[in-house]
């Protein structure tokens, strides 16, 4: 269908394991075709394999308009408006469906002041954590590089997690839920020690499930800098990672010394 906004487009597009999201900044169309216009497409075409040309080929989708909504249960939030529009599944009532709308990129951060004054001794059992948001994508558009790592042309980010450990020993996460997150769920991304995820149940994570250190962690003796070492990853259940960002696994692991995933 012809879109009456296509400045609020996203548009979607996929090359080998890497993934692009881009802001669209005009469109025109027939009964045909679409042209659709993005200020960010050169850009996610040199982040592909061999500066692969993104062409309409490619595996893509658009999304983020009204004129979309053609099944149960999506959705559309009008920018300008501040509007959000659903299309009700079978027997919803709209005035009694819940409604929760993510405002936070993290829930829980956890960050001693130096490697040398690490946070010690803390537990979270039996919690259920859920409902992260992450407009990045949305407001600048970004493309995936590899694993859940997202990359702009100015540099590469490890995108945010539910919860975020650093400069932390002895954490324990234990039979706890991480649900409906933006991108990640748990991250380690650096100098976390002796510390533990048990028994705990993943679900609709948009990047990783749970990550352990950081791509950026390379060089040796680097101040500030700690390998993740001694973490214990067991009887864990995941389901649904890498809900937004497609080329993220289930557990993420980059440097660590005496890392365990077991049973998961």
């Amino acid at each position: 269908p012809a879109v009456a906004n296509p400045t609020q487009l996203e548009l979607h597009m996929q090359s080998e394991w890497r993934d692009a999201y881009l802001p669209v900044q005009s469109m025109s169309s027939t009964e045909e075709v679409w042209d659709l216009r993005s200020n960010r497409i050169n850009e996610a075409a040199s982040m592909n394999p061999l500066n692969a040309a993104i062409t309409y080929s490619l595996p893509f989708y658009v999304e983020n308009a009204i004129e979309l909504l053609d099944q149960p249960g999506e959705w559309f939030f009008d920018r300008v408006s501040q509007t959000l529009y659903y299309y009700p599944r079978i027997g919803e009532e709209i005035n009694s469906v819940e409604v929760i709308v993510p405002i936070c990129d993290k829930l829980i951060d956890i960050k001693g002041s130096s490697l040398n004054a690490k946070v010690n001794n803390v537990s979270f059992e039996g919690i259920s954590f859920a409902h992260t948001s992450w407009n990045v994508p949305s407001n600048e558009g970004w493309y995936g590089y590899q694993s859940e790592m997202l990359v702009r042309p100015s540099g590469e980010v490890t995108p945010p997690a539910a919860i975020v450990m650093n400069n932390a020993s002895n954490i324990s996460i234990l039979n706890c839920q991480v649900l409906n997150t933006a991108v990640s769920g748990i991250a380690m991304p650096n100098g976390v020690s002796n510390s533990r995820i048990e028994g705990c149940y993943f679900f609709d994570n948009g990047g990783a499930a749970i990550q352990i250190s950081n791509k950026n962690l390379i060089l040796a003796d680097v101040a500030g800098e700690e390998t993740p070492a001694n973490i214990l990853l067991r009887n864990n259940l995941i389901v649904r990672a890498g809900a937004a960002f497609y080329g993220s696994p289930g557990i993420s692991s980059f440097y660590t010394d005496g890392l365990t995933i077991d049973h998961n």
